[in-house]
């Protein structure tokens, strides 16, 4: 797909509402998966994402160290 391509595209979504741009988003998150966890866990991202909120606050803590180490890695 060309740059110009993308660009008509952008400018198309420019013009909806942000609830219409999400429903947009939702067809194109089922396609394509944020990480490969998401295949591991067999889960959505929103799903993961959901389990750690409602989490304990040791499991939280637990996460938020794994979240820096994966930070500084990337760095």
């Amino acid at each position: 797909m060309k740059s110009l391509d993308i660009k008509k595209i952008q400018s198309l979504l420019a013009q909806y509402s942000t609830e219409e741009r999400h429903e947009v988003f939702k067809i194109l998150r089922k396609e394509f998966p944020i990480h490969d966890l998401e295949r591991k866990l067999n889960a959505s991202a929103e799903v993961i994402l959901e389990a750690i909120a409602r989490s304990s606050d040791l499991t939280l803590r637990g996460v938020r160290g794994v979240i820096a180490e994966a930070a500084f890695k990337k760095m």
